[in-house]
């Protein structure tokens, strides 16, 4: 991704490859077009063949380059040259906003940037005011560890395969649950118990959600406790803060976080949503 003179690195502009896709072509810079040519159509010219984004260059999307040639009025061959190339890039640079939440064809990952990166940034801030797992990040555009860790509390929270990167599913997902939040309708969780104890001196992800989720719970039903950094480290702040929880919900009160209190803290915290 090159940078935008006008708007930073937050408008996409994936620069030519140098080498023309055709049929038979593979790879990332196929989804990419594949995933422009499918907005491209629905949102400008209607009559371009929808596409599954494989990154496999076959008759189909020859056919929706066609199309997409004819409506732009470029020579017809079913290629992407520099001139294919840099129209449908142009075009879709063009789409109106909504457009941004369609998955963009390619997996956004640690040093992806540019405007697709900054608009999950903007969901999961949104989200993580509901789900305070999540923590608040500087919507820059820029795939960094910071948002890698979000990314991770995430998927973690919502089931799907924990990798820290944002392909079609998970993109899917926060779509989804940004769309609920928004709507006021929240998504309730069923995060798995990851089968090892959480206890003081533990650090990962689990001891956020816990840190996270027992804000919320005691935000929604005030005990008087401390509100805790949703850090990750679970120190002694967390160790009393798990402790009065389990006394409140009549479990062994120990400040350690094993099955019966974490699947206690889930109920709980789906209970406040």
């Amino acid at each position: 991704m090159k940078e935008n003179s006008t708007n930073s690195i937050l408008a996409p502009s994936p620069e030519y490859p140098g080498y023309v896709l055709t049929l038979g072509s593979r790879g990332s810079d196929v989804s990419i077009m594949q995933s422009y040519l499918n907005a491209i159509g629905k949102y400008t010219y209607k009559g371009i063949t929808a596409l599954k984004v494989d990154g496999i260059y076959g008759k189909n999307t020859a056919l929706a380059v066609n199309e997409y040639q004819a409506a732009k009025q470029l020579k017809i061959d079913g290629k992407i040259g520099p001139i294919t190339w840099d129209s449908i890039v142009g075009d879709y640079a063009a789409l109106p906003e909504a457009a941004s939440d369609d998955y963009p064809g390619y997996v956004l990952r640690p040093g992806t940037v540019g405007y697709r990166v900054s608009n999950i940034q903007e969901k999961l801030n949104v989200i993580g005011q509901v789900y305070p797992a999540i923590n608040p990040q500087k919507e820059d555009g820029i795939f960094g560890r910071n948002m890698s860790a979000r990314v991770r509390v995430f998927q973690r929270i919502f089931g799907l395969a924990v990798d820290g990167a944002v392909g079609r599913l998970t993109w899917d997902k926060i779509i989804d649950v940004y769309t609920s939040v928004m709507n006021g309708e929240n998504t309730k969780v069923s995060t798995e118990y990851g089968g090892a104890l959480i206890r003081e001196g533990s650090q990962n992800d689990n001891v956020k959600i816990v840190q996270g989720f027992l804000n919320r719970i005691n935000e929604k039903q005030p005990h008087g406790r401390q509100k805790l950094t949703v850090d990750g480290v679970f120190g002694r702040n967390t160790k009393n803060n798990v402790g009065y929880y389990q006394a409140y919900a009549k479990l062994k009160a120990d400040g350690i976080v094993g099955r019966d209190t974490w699947n206690s803290i889930i109920k709980d915290f789906n209970g406040t949503l």
